[in-house]
């Protein structure tokens, strides 16, 4: 029997073409490559706090650490939503660099603005990073990295929105292998030099976007502008979007300040190196989910069946990653270095549970944006920020690092209990 008419030959010339065909398809295209540029980023994420974990003491890791979820924190309540607004808003739009340009002037300016009110408050809200405002250089870089954070987060955002995340990929893995190169040459600084690695590596990554974004989106300029009739259309879902994803990010980003004020810098370290690992497994639905979206921007019509076609992707795929960490955790760890599989492994195998249902989350976040339903989505990441933070702050004081895994599962796993049930019915 020839090759041709072997069954098992057809049914896997059959498989491949499907599987070969599905790929070519927007959504698996766009999500593809916004996988590919997650696992470029954090595979040079890992090479990263390997370096940073042999060449910088735990406590400066921390410091960073605290200052780098501060920032964050800056740049989640001044995004307004707009860069969920542009992949919902852009692929319709008749003056497209008109938007562009609307939303990376005004989400800068407003950035930096909160970050000012963020330093003035550092007594209030974070005492241990009161030395910020000692450091002349140190608070320069701070500002600079919230501005151009911001900057770059529209045009990633306008990158995916264009169906074009491959561009998005390229500029975020040049970004990476960058903060590595001069975290490595600015050792000396101490924790000046680990955080303006990463200031550094950003302003020049959203600089190469902009000259990007004028080969890609005809007629764009890079230009100071805000144009009234960009900021009217978009502000009502942009807003109940910004509230939603301000709710659920706080843990990621007010996590690190609450655990260096109870437990230390060194406990922030163990933290961040258990999250970064993590948030691996985190990438997959959050790329898909991303990816279903801007089809839903795009052809409605299909999202059903996308819907099912990705849930099908995601779930074995967290199922084998979750199982690979609790075998080999451990192994993992020690990359980093001995203390950091002696203190955040038992954290990392909470962190890496929570997945699942983070996942289920993220399905019912993104068919109600498509429905262009806010208010389900404030009350779940609302729900999920409540139960996480009110779990967690109780059990660090009491258990350490292992409480903020037990928080993290269970804020989580009840909401997903809930959305999920309401999918299927």
């Amino acid at each position: 029997m020839s090759s041709q008419d072997n069954p098992l030959a057809k049914a896997a010339r059959k498989a491949f073409d499907t599987l070969k065909a599905q790929f070519y398809t927007p959504l698996y295209t766009n999500a593809f490559y916004l996988m590919a540029r997650t696992a470029v980023t954090s595979l040079l994420g890992f090479v990263f706090w390997i370096v940073v974990a042999r060449l910088y003491p735990s406590s400066e890791v921390g410091l960073s650490s605290a200052l780098w979820a501060g920032a964050g924190l800056c740049g989640m309540f001044s995004g307004l939503g707009f860069g969920i607004g542009l992949i919902r808003f852009l692929p319709s739009e008749e003056d497209k660099p008109g938007m562009i340009n609307t939303c990376t002037t005004l989400i800068p300016c407003l950035s930096l603005t909160i970050a000012l009110i963020f330093i003035a408050g550092l007594g209030v809200w974070s005492p241990a990073l009161l030395f910020l405002r000692q450091n002349i250089a140190l608070l320069a870089s701070f500002l600079v990295f919230i501005a151009a954070s911001s900057f770059l987060g529209m045009q990633n955002m306008v990158f995916v929105a264009l169906r074009n995340a491959r561009l998005s990929m390229l500029q975020q893995g040049a970004i990476a292998g960058l903060k590595i190169a001069l975290a490595a040459i600015l050792v000396s600084l101490g924790v000046l030099g680990l955080f303006s690695s990463h200031t550094i590596a950003i302003a020049v990554g959203a600089i190469a976007a902009s000259f990007l974004l004028m080969r890609v989106q005809p007629g764009y300029r890079p230009r100071i502008v805000i144009k009234k009739k960009v900021v009217n259309q978009m502000t009502h879902f942009s807003l109940g979007n910004y509230l939603a994803d301000g709710i659920g990010n706080i843990p990621t980003y007010v996590m690190p300040l609450i655990i260096i004020g109870i437990l230390g810098a060194e406990s922030t370290a163990y933290f961040r190196i258990a999250f970064a690992i993590a948030a691996l497994l985190f990438t997959l639905p959050y790329a898909i989910c991303t990816s279903l979206f801007v089809e839903g921007s795009h052809e409605p019509e299909r999202f059903r069946s996308n819907l099912i076609t990705a849930s099908k992707l995601i779930f074995p795929f967290l199922i084998g990653a979750i199982t690979l960490i609790f075998l080999f955790g451990d192994k993992l760890l020690l990359l980093f270095g001995g203390e950091y599989s002696r203190n955040s492994l038992h954290l990392l195998w909470l962190l890496s549970l929570s997945s699942i249902p983070l996942a289920v989350n993220e399905i019912y976040v993104v068919l109600k944006r498509v429905q262009l339903a806010i208010r389900p989505m404030l009350y779940l990441y609302l729900a999920i920020t409540a139960l996480t933070l009110g779990l967690s702050y109780p059990l660090i004081a009491e258990i350490g690092l292992t409480g903020v895994g037990i928080g993290w599962v269970a804020g989580q796993g009840v909401v997903a209990l809930v959305v999920g049930g309401m999918m299927v019915r």
